[in-house]
């Protein structure tokens, strides 16, 4: 380390103190991706996912076989989170899948 200074110089890493102390590093901003929402939707967590949705989440996501929120929540008989998804838009209840299966 004591090399490493004398090599650079006080004044450089002076320069550089300055500059990482006067701007942080960006923080990410958290985003919701397809495979949180779907898995959340598979967990039957009507909660998390109607959280994820106001957080500005697709609706109308679906996995890599097609299914989506709503053939989730069917397919455990998530009847509060089919009702969520209905209030929303009635489409999301009668979207088929890839296999052309509705919930």
């Amino acid at each position: 380390m004591h090399s490493a200074i004398s090599m650079l110089g006080a004044s450089s890493m002076r320069q550089k103190d300055s500059f990482i102390i006067a701007k942080p590093p960006p923080t990410p901003s958290r985003q919701v991706t397809v495979s949180m929402l779907i898995h959340a939707a598979e967990l039957g967590r009507t909660s998390l996912v109607r959280r994820y949705l106001e957080e500005g989440a697709d609706p109308s996501a679906e996995n890599d076989d097609g299914d989506t929120l709503a053939m989730f929540a069917a397919g455990t008989g998530n009847v509060p989170m089919l009702v969520y998804l209905l209030e929303l838009s009635p489409r999301l209840v009668s979207q088929p899948n890839s296999a052309g299966l509705q919930p």
